[in-house]
Parts: structure tokens; sequence; C-alpha cells
């Protein structure tokens, strides 16, 4: 199996939403973007690991020079890796990383440019000084930057080097690409609390906990039910600008192709629906909250129907927030 066709057969089991979503874009974009998600899941997982901060520091240093230099030490790299993750899916990933980086080296030289630029950026910051001390919502936000604006700076740099966007356009952009990255990875910070807090990761600000009279032992514990409900309250009514943001983003970027829109319009009006669906005390009680598939299947409709009639997404959005579509 070729290394691109590799890419595609793993996306499904690293990511799928985006391997629903990256094939509505022209088919150069999404074989970058797919790569370029392969690249920065490898370095998520190391940043995900319970691993003291001096090995994800090493870890990270090998994955940079995997990325940079000419003749990576790849087998050196997937060795060091072995046992970081407990997720099958992402441990066949790193062990693949030989095809990850070959799929990335097929691309054009400016495409590369712009992947290893961002991922060397998402390495680096994600070995700063207390990045995963999140006492405050600024902190929280510096993570988010981290882990998904990051991404929506790759996004939208490879739409401006396929000359969807301008040089000009693309500056423009850049602020809203990554304030709609914050947006989808604020909401995955919001599902994911209880195995986040059985793996040892803490990403709700402690503040806010705090405010409530509250810490990770208490939340959602018998009792204190109410209060959590209101800490989540507090984050959802934190994440409806970058909401609102992200529309803004998608409404400038060009009519054609429509799977420009389409691809970031799916991926923020499933947010905003998988949302709609945790805003009750179940979020501490029952894990893997998620949207039904046929209602994936009904927001792609509504998206594709209002992008090639030029309506725009904001009534959308806003009936999603409040009922599933069907």
């Amino acid at each position: 199996m070729n290394d691109a066709k590799y890419i595609w057969k793993i996306l499904p089991d690293i990511s799928r939403t985006f391997a629903f979503t990256i094939p509505k874009l022209p088919k150069e974009v999404a074989l970058d973007l797919a790569v370029a998600y392969s690249v920065c899941r490898i370095i998520d997982t190391i940043e995900d690991s319970n691993l003291a901060p001096e090995k994800k520091k090493a870890l990270m240093g090998l994955m940079i020079k995997v990325l940079t230099e000419p003749r990576p030490k790849i087998a050196e790299f997937c060795d060091a890796m072995k046992l970081v993750s407990d997720n099958e899916k992402y441990r066949e990933l790193v062990e693949k990383t030989g095809k990850v980086i070959g799929a990335l080296r097929s691309r054009p030289s400016r495409v590369q440019e712009i992947i290893v630029k961002n991922a060397v950026v998402m390495a680096k910051g994600f070995v700063e000084d207390g990045i995963q001390n999140i006492r405050t919502l600024s902190q929280q936000n510096r993570y988010c930057f981290y882990a998904a604006g990051i991404v929506g700076h790759i996004i939208t740099e490879l739409f401006g080097y396929y000359g969807y966007l301008s040089k000009e356009e693309v500056e423009e952009l850049l602020p809203l690409a990554e304030d709609n990255g914050l947006a989808l990875q604020k909401v995955n910070i919001m599902k994911d609390i209880l195995d986040d807090i059985r793996d040892g990761r803490f990403y709700w600000p402690a503040e806010i906990l705090q405010e409530y009279g509250l810490t990770y032992e208490t939340l959602g514990s018998k009792g204190n039910m109410e209060q959590s409900v209101k800490v989540l309250n507090a984050l959802y009514e934190d994440v409806k600008p970058y909401f609102a943001r992200s529309l803004e983003y998608i409404h400038k970027l060009p009519d054609k192709p429509a799977g420009l829109r389409i691809f970031c319009a799916n991926n923020i009006l499933m947010a905003i629906a998988t949302t709609r669906t945790i805003m009750n005390s179940r979020l501490f009680t029952q894990a893997k909250l998620k949207i039904a598939r046929e209602e994936v299947y009904a927001i792609d409709r509504e998206v594709t129907r209002c992008v090639e009639s030029g309506e725009r997404l904001d009534l959308l959005a806003s009936g999603i927030e409040k009922v599933a579509l069907r």
C-alpha cells in the first residue's frame, strides 16, 4: 500500500469527523489536509500521554527532527514511542510514521513547508512550561491554540497555496481560522471530560470549578450535580462567540469551489450539535455522548443545500443549537 493510500486508510480510525468532512474538499487539498492531520495526530499522541514533562519534551524533539531533517531516524522515533498510547489505532499510526512522512514528502514543496512549519509550532507549544496547568480561560485558549488553532492556520494557508485565497485574504482570515480551531477544541474538551479525568488530563479551567465550590474530584459527583452543570454552562457561554467567529470565517471563504465552505461548515455545525447534546447532567454520568449518525447526514445535506444556494449558515446553526436535525 503506497503512503497516500495508507493516509486514507487510517484517517477514519484517528478522526471519524475529519474522515467524513475532508473528502468534501477539492481532491488535492483534501490529501494535503489528511496528511497534515496525521502528522498533528502523532504530535497530539505525545501530548495526550501521561509521560513526565522531560520525556514528552524529548519525544517532541525527536518528532521535530523527523519532520525537519533530510534523513530522519524514523525507526529511532518509533522505538521511543512504543507504549506511549493505549489507543490501538494511535499506536498503529505511530508505528507507521514512515508512511506518514513519506506521504508528506510526496506533496509539493510549499505544501510541505506549510505543514512542517505549523507542526513544529504545535510540537514546541505542547512542551511549554505549564501548558497543561489550566487555571483560567486564557490558559485554556493557549492550549487550544496549539491543539487546534494551528490546524486552522494550516487549512487557511493551504487554501491560499491553491489560489482559493489571495495572500492578503489569508492574512485577514488567519485570526478567524484560529478561533474556528479553538471552537472545535473547546467542544472536545467539554465532551471528553470523563475520559480526560480518568486519564489524568485536566483541561477545564480550575478557577471556574473553584468559583462553584468544586474540584476535579467532586465535579459531577452525587450532591454536586447542580453546581457541575453550572460549570458546564459557563464553558458553553465561553465557546459561543467562537462559534460565531467560525461562521464569519466560513462566510468569508470564496463561493467556489463549494467544498471549502461545506468542509468547514460541517465541522463547526457538528460541533454545535454536539454541544447541544452534552448540555445536561448526563455528561457527568454517560461517557461518549455524541450526535446520532442520522443527524450527521442531515447536517451535511443542509450544509450542502445552503452553500450551493448561497444561503447564510447562521439560521441553520441557530436551529441545530436547539433541535436535532433528522
